[in-house]
This record gives C-alpha cells, structure tokens and sequence, in this order.
C-alpha cells in the first residue's frame, strides 16, 4: 500500500541522515546564523538541531531553501542537492519496496 511504501522511504531517507548527521548539523548551523533568516524557519531548524535525531533535519532545512536562493546561493545549492537526494532515496524505496510486494 502506499502507507507501507511511505514508511519504508521515511525509514531510507532516516537512515540516511543518521549516517550524515554531521554534515547536516553543520549545514542547518550556517544556515540558523545567517543574520536575514525570518525567525519562524530559525525557529524550526534551531529545534532539529537540538533534537538528537538527525533525521528531524531534513524538512526544516528544505523548508529553509526559499529564503536562501536570493541573498545566499551556495547554502540554496546545497539544500537543493540535499531534497534532490533524500527525493532520489524515497523513490528508490518506493520502488525496492514495490518489487517486494
């Protein structure tokens, strides 16, 4: 079912982001410091960065990608690979999950 296949691809793209939880804390770090962001996505990723769970990351910082692209390309850039990946992941784990079934 689609639940199941959802699932498993939360399940990929947490794994995933346990295994490079440093690299995302660093990201979600530069992008909370910078001095324009609105408080409300500040907010958001200053409380998944808190959260022991690297996997909580993920949404805030792409939630945070439309205040980057003018004033901040390189931090757009790289929160644009990281939804392009995590959405290469859950398509990926839909399908595995799809052949499974």
């Amino acid at each position: 079912t689609a639940q199941v296949c959802r699932r498993a691809a939360d399940r990929t793209v947490a794994a995933w982001a346990r295994r490079n939880a440093s690299d995302l804390r660093q990201l979600a770090g530069q992008i909370t410091a910078l001095p324009d962001l609105p408080a409300e996505p500040r907010a958001v990723l200053a409380s998944a960065l808190a959260d022991d769970d690297a996997a909580r990351l993920v949404a805030p910082l792409i939630g945070a990608q439309q205040h980057l692209s003018g004033s901040h390309p390189e931090l757009a850039e790289r929160v644009d690979t990281l939804a392009c990946h995590t959405g290469r992941l859950r398509r990926g784990a839909g399908e595995t999950r799809g052949a499974d079934a």
